[in-house]
């Protein structure tokens, strides 16, 4: 669900989106190499891929309720994502067909 209450213009400084999807803490965000989406890390164990012109929510790209996501990274120019999880493990995923 996205709060489009408070929209105005960038040049304002002023709240553009609200995004609710998780239902705890982020843990990170990162914003894809073409700046189209946005994937934010929580510690309820997903990373959720949101497109950032509209604020729609897009996918759980990963779920995991015992070794949650905490850290993210894009690695350009092919669109893969490093993500540094709670046990110590890394995991890079392929984003190209989950993102607009």
């Amino acid at each position: 669900m996205t709060d489009l209450s408070g929209s105005m213009t960038q040049r304002t400084g002023a709240e553009l989106l609200r995004l609710f999807g998780h239902r705890d803490w982020i843990e990170d965000l990162a914003f894809s190499p073409d700046g189209r989406s946005l994937v934010s890390a929580s510690r309820d164990g997903t990373i959720k891929v949101w497109q950032v012109s509209t604020g729609e929510f897009l996918c759980d790209l990963f779920t995991s309720p015992v070794n949650r996501p905490f850290r993210l990274t894009f690695c350009p120019p092919d669109a893969k994502l490093a993500v540094r999880l709670e046990r110590g493990q890394i995991l890079l995923l392929d984003t190209s067909t989950n993102l607009p």
